[in-house]
């Protein structure tokens, strides 16, 4: 019995080997098939790059299908936001309001129509120059398993101890920080399991405020939110939203 368990135990482990690659296989096969995959958002030919923006914000009679031949999500949207005004979008589920966000900050372009910032079509700006100057926190923030310093730090990876804790206090975050054992040395688990709704957006808001963007998008970001922590999470806003276009 003990040379017939010594026997297939090493037959059992190389089987675990090769389960192993063969899933590595089909990964790598699906990881360059998504690399392959064309963007929908191509970059200029001669894009231009804009160190600040100044937030003025304009939808020039804006149409949006996601899919060509399917209904569109957008119709003629006509929308003027000035810098440093904020505006929200207030309807329906379906209406559009996820729509909009995602055209302003070029996840997609219109099928008609254009969006400008600061008089200049979205398609001619420099892609990652023009998202750097973003501050997005959509309804459910994905945060990456590390510590709640690298959450934070996330757009800004060079950035101090003293900058992280300064963009966190800017929304009210200590005080969550606090109460976690090693405070922002804790862990926070694949998504930011090990942390609550309330805590996952407080540092999805300090996140965007140590970018320092120009425009701040708030995609529903107290939807799931209960009312003692959307009053925490409503207050952060507030300070993140000031001097900026939202």
């Amino acid at each position: 019995m003990l040379y017939v368990e010594l026997f297939f135990a090493p037959v059992q482990q190389l089987s675990q080997v090769f389960d192993g690659y063969q899933q590595a296989v089909i990964g790598l096969g699906r990881l360059r098939g998504l690399m392959r995959t064309p963007t929908t958002t191509p970059q200029a030919g001669e894009p231009i790059v804009l160190d600040r923006l100044q937030g003025g914000i304009v939808f020039d009679d804006v149409h949006f299908a996601y899919e060509s031949g399917k209904g569109e999500a957008l119709r003629g949207v006509a929308l003027r936001i000035e810098p440093g005004e904020t505006v929200a979008l207030v309807g329906q589920t379906g209406a559009g309001k996820s729509t909009v966000l995602k055209l302003l900050a070029r996840f997609y372009d219109p099928t008609d129509g254009a969006v400008r910032i600061d008089g200049i079509d979205t398609r001619s700006l420099d892609l990652a120059s023009f998202r750097q100057r973003l501050g997005v926190v959509p309804q459910e923030p994905h945060l990456f398993g590390a510590t709640v310093r690298d959450a934070v730090a996330y757009g800004r990876p060079d950035a101090t101890d003293a900058e992280v804790e300064a963009a966190s206090r800017a929304v009210g975050a200590p005080q969550m920080v606090s109460r976690l054992a090693l405070g922002y040395l804790q862990p926070i688990g694949e998504h930011g399991r090990n942390l609550s709704a309330g805590q996952r957006q407080l540092l999805a808001l300090a996140r965007a405020e140590l970018v320092d963007p120009d425009i701040l998008l708030l995609d529903e970001a107290t939807a799931s939110l209960d009312l003692a922590t959307e009053e925490r999470v409503r207050l952060a806003t507030e300070n993140l939203s000031r001097r900026r276009t939202g």
